[in-house]
């Protein structure tokens, strides 16, 4: 009778957490042999943990991330073993680059075919171009 009150009143407070810990501890007749400082710690790491539970949960769910099957196959299998490394318009020895990153600034004649000119190009720097000058 006062173990249900108990779990009742766990309930409407909103422990359900340590209310299950408790039915389990009830269950279990090897608990009787902890001090109540540790069951009652138990209790408590039980309800932090469904918290942490519900709140992760709830931020994946607000988050819309795809769904699990689609992360654990990870990025690998999105490229094939015969996809090439560079785009297939890069010449071999040419510096690759990244189409999301642009060059650094004022970085000179990365793709310039001028490179060996002693000319100004277009395609310099207005720094560097001045410095030809």
């Amino acid at each position: 009778m006062l173990m249900q009150h108990s779990l009742e009143q766990l309930r409407s407070l909103r422990l359900e957490g340590m209310a299950r810990a408790f039915e389990e501890q009830l269950m279990q007749p090897a608990i009787a042999a902890l001090s109540f400082e540790e069951r009652f710690a138990q209790l408590i790491d039980r309800e932090v943990l469904l918290r942490d539970n519900k709140r992760i949960e709830r931020l994946l769910k607000a988050a819309r991330i795809k769904p699990r099957s689609r992360l654990a196959t990870g990025f690998a299998s999105t490229r094939t073993a015969s996809s090439p490394a560079r785009p297939a318009a890069a010449k071999p020895g040419s510096p690759a680059r990244s189409p999301t990153r642009p060059a650094a600034r004022g970085s000179r004649h990365t793709t310039c075919a001028c490179r060996a000119s002693s000319r100004s190009c277009a395609s310099r720097t207005p720094m560097a171009a001045s410095a030809d000058a």
